[in-house]
């Protein structure tokens, strides 16, 4: 009898370790889960940028960033993107920002307006929030610094450019 008493204590010392665990490895489920989405969200926004013709403008590139301005878009908590106003079914939250000007990359020589620019390269800043239900001014707020994410990532222009035929 003691020797059932003995192992019925080992047996629940080990149940109860292993129950103490689960929500840890439901919490590391659940950070992995919302890394993904974003993840997913960040590359849906760069391969619609990728695809969208920059256009010129004076040499410059610039009609990319009046394409893409400081514009807040609401996705599911599958990381869809979710059309018109669908408030209640908002759980995750981007802000699309486009750096207004071309960089330039190391010993490369281009300028344009006295400034090493190349305006065939472009940063993407995407800031994505899993706060259900926030709007654009969230991003804004200081007291929300470390509340969400922010994924940069430079893209390049795969257009071809049209050649002057003179030259």
């Amino acid at each position: 009898m003691i020797e059932t008493v003995i192992a019925v204590a080992i047996v629940a010392t080990v149940m109860i370790s292993l129950l103490a665990m689960l929500p840890v490895g439901l919490d590391s489920l659940s950070e992995a889960k919302k890394t993904d989405i974003q993840a997913r969200i960040m590359q849906s926004i760069v391969s619609e940028v990728q695809m969208t013709g920059w256009g010129l403008d004076d040499g410059f590139r610039a009609d990319l960033v009046t394409k893409f301005p400081d514009e807040v878009r609401f996705y599911d908590d599958e990381g869809n993107e979710l059309d018109g106003d669908v408030h209640r079914l908002r759980i995750y939250t981007a802000r699309v920002r486009m750096q207004p000007n071309g960089f330039q990359l190391p010993g490369a020589a281009s300028h344009i307006n006295g400034q090493p620019v190349n305006p065939f390269l472009r940063t993407i800043i995407v800031e994505i929030t899993s706060i259900p239900g926030v709007d654009a001014s969230f991003f804004d707020n200081p007291d929300n610094v470390g509340r969400f994410l922010v994924m940069t990532q430079t893209v390049v222009s795969t257009e071809p450019i049209e050649k002057d035929e003179g030259a």
